[in-house]
């Protein structure tokens, strides 16, 4: 089993509500509710992200997660579900004693990022600890960063792009949509946005 939660969310949106009022030809401001503020967790901006960030299987601002695994991996790396990586805030297990044991990546681990993917991998004189608890499910834990800046300048193009237009499509059918009439996540879109899926998502 592995849980991943998002434990702190980005601090801003890569969309702005007068850029995405500008897209949308929308120059009043009678549906601002449903844009949003622009903030986070707001409208159809923070929805047109999340529905985007579940297309490429990772986050677009800077976002902190919390993995949680079963075991410890039989090779020498642990490849984090989200990218691309920032920085690994720690990585901690449940030991048969039921102690949390923080592992130091001074001794223990280094953490690589190939093409944005983050894997932590064991120095070469060390090993995963054996004295895992044996239950309940859940004893590994990685804390880590994830996402493409923290700033809107650093989201590629592309990525913000994508966004732009699945917020017009959202507003442009805010009624459940029929069958045949579009898909939810329009083609062009997932073109725009291929080239940063990150395939292990989980």
């Amino acid at each position: 089993m592995l849980n991943t939660t998002v434990t702190t969310p980005p601090a801003i949106e890569s969309i702005s509500l007068t850029i995405a009022k500008q897209h949308c030809r929308v120059y009043h401001s009678l549906d601002d509710a449903t844009f949003g503020t622009g903030s986070v967790g707001s409208g159809l901006i923070s929805a047109a992200r999340e529905m985007i960030e579940s297309e490429i299987r990772g986050p677009i601002i800077n976002t902190g997660y919390t993995s949680v695994f079963d075991d410890f991996p039989t090779t020498r790396e642990l490849v984090l579900p989200r990218s691309p990586l920032v920085s690994v805030a720690s990585v901690t297990y449940v030991n048969s004693a039921s102690a949390i044991i923080t592992l130091s990546a001074s001794t223990v681990y280094m953490v690589k990022s190939f093409n944005g993917m983050g894997r932590i991998l064991l120095r070469d004189t060390a090993s995963w600890p054996s004295d895992l608890h044996a239950g309940p499910e859940g004893v590994v834990t990685v804390v880590y960063t994830a996402g493409y800046g923290t700033t809107v300048a650093e989201v590629p193009v592309s990525l913000r792009h994508a966004q732009l237009l699945q917020i017009a499509t959202l507003f442009e059918f805010r009624s459940t949509l029929s069958p045949g009439t579009i898909t939810l996540v329009p083609e062009v879109i997932k073109r725009l946005v291929s080239q940063y899926s990150n395939g292990n998502y989980i």
